[in-house]
């Protein structure tokens, strides 16, 4: 399995590889602030040429993720099962991370919009394929962007997907500084 990540906002990933290290960074160099000054892990660098715009931003931050999720599919080798970690969450025991034959979604604590408080979240973009599943994602992120919607990409591509939703203790989310966990 490859644990992978992307980043536009970095400034988190210090404290995230204090418990885990990705196999694979990919930086957005169209949109990044905060990147680390030494950077521990093998790390590749993209445009997805979709600049901040605050008039767009919820509509640019969903379509710069699925391109970023596309990208990173298409450099991990297909043969390869693969995590998907956004770049401030963490599972604090990485050996509790299953290697299951079909997708699923960590549970995190996440500010699901429009509310302020934190509470469980079980459709976010930290999911796992498989690898026999990893075409099919490809070719559902295409489709997203293609045809974009308005639809949030991470409870699309949940429900698309048919994601199993697990719980594994230990796994945080670094949320307005602080880390809230499972």
């Amino acid at each position: 399995m490859k644990i992978v990540t992307f980043c536009g906002k970095c400034s988190t990933l210090p404290r995230v590889w204090e418990y885990i290290k990705h196999d694979l960074l990919l930086i957005d160099m169209t949109y990044y602030d905060k990147l680390p000054e030494k950077i521990p892990i093998k790390y590749e660098v993209f445009q997805t040429q979709i600049p901040y715009d605050p008039s767009k931003e919820m509509t640019n931050r969903r379509k710069r993720i699925a391109i970023l999720m596309r990208r990173l599919n298409e450099i991990v080798p297909q043969n390869e099962n693969i995590l998907f970690l956004d770049s401030d969450v963490y599972v604090k025991d990485p050996s509790k991370i299953p290697d299951y034959p079909i997708p699923y979604t960590l549970m995190i604590i996440a500010k699901i919009k429009p509310e302020s408080y934190p509470s469980r979240y079980l459709l976010s973009t930290n999911i796992y394929v498989p690898h026999l599943f990893r075409q099919k994602l490809n070719q559902l992120l295409n489709e997203y962007l293609l045809n974009y919607t308005f639809e949030p990409v991470d409870i699309w591509l949940n429900q698309k997907l048919q994601t199993q939703k697990i719980h594994i203790g230990g796994t945080c989310h670094i949320i307005d500084n602080m880390e809230l966990c499972v």
